[in-house]
């Protein structure tokens, strides 16, 4: 049984086109797996900061609960301020200034 000519230069062309996409598949498979590499790298870092902005968020209930107190500080300081001026007049009348 002889074989065709023409399967010989299908199976020719099929070598020469493996040949040379191997080389190229290679090549576009490394790039997939850097890019990869960075994605998982950039993931990682973004997990870290997420969670440390995640632990800073935590403490925004004591930001409140020292803004409350520092309104009603404001206010007793105010409420002393009044009273010191009321004092201090008082004091000039009996001084009789």
């Amino acid at each position: 049984m002889e074989i065709p000519t023409a399967v010989y230069v299908i199976w020719i062309i099929v070598l020469v086109v493996a040949y040379l996409a191997v080389p190229i598949l290679l090549k576009v498979l490394s790039r997939i797996l850097f890019a990869a590499q960075k994605i998982e790298q950039y993931a990682k870092e973004t997990r870290q900061a997420s969670q440390g902005i995640r632990s800073h968020i935590g403490h925004a209930g004591a930001l409140v609960e020292t803004n409350k107190l520092l309104t009603a500080a404001h206010g007793l300081a105010d409420e002393i301020g009044s009273e010191g001026t009321q004092l201090v007049g008082e004091l000039l009348k009996r001084a009789g200034a």
